[in-house]
């Protein structure tokens, strides 16, 4: 399970936080679905685990941490589900931006009917 996070999930969750600073990226919902689900299957079997009566006693939650670590596995299951529904109702944050035909020569700019004002002031 730690090699899982450290070698999968820990370089996609750098990945998404680029994916949400720099619009454009078009990939981001839908891996962040992808790793979303992955992580609940594992937080899933993980807790599972922790929590079956024939687990060996050393695997499993010792009474006194008991509610501390079911919730920061659950907080480590909900936070990344979270973010994959954030991402796949805002789409239009993803979209890259393309010029239309008869565009060539202009030079985008984004604010392009604020700047008009302002030259006209």
């Amino acid at each position: 399970m730690i090699l899982h996070l450290l070698f999968y999930v820990l370089p996609m969750l750098g990945a998404f936080v680029y994916g949400l600073i720099v619009p454009g990226c078009t990939w981001v919902p839908d891996w962040t679905v992808f790793v979303a689900g992955g992580i609940a299957q594992c937080q899933w079997a993980h807790i599972g685990a922790s929590l079956h009566p024939r687990t060996v006693a050393p695997f499993r939650i010792q009474g006194e941490a008991f509610l501390a670590v079911l919730a920061a596995n659950l907080l480590y299951a909900v936070i990344p589900s979270l973010i994959a529904m954030h991402c796949t109702s805002n789409t239009n944050f993803f979209l890259t931006v393309t010029k239309l035909p008869g565009m060539e020569g202009m030079p985008w700019v984004p604010d392009a009917d604020t700047l008009v004002e302002k030259k006209h002031n």
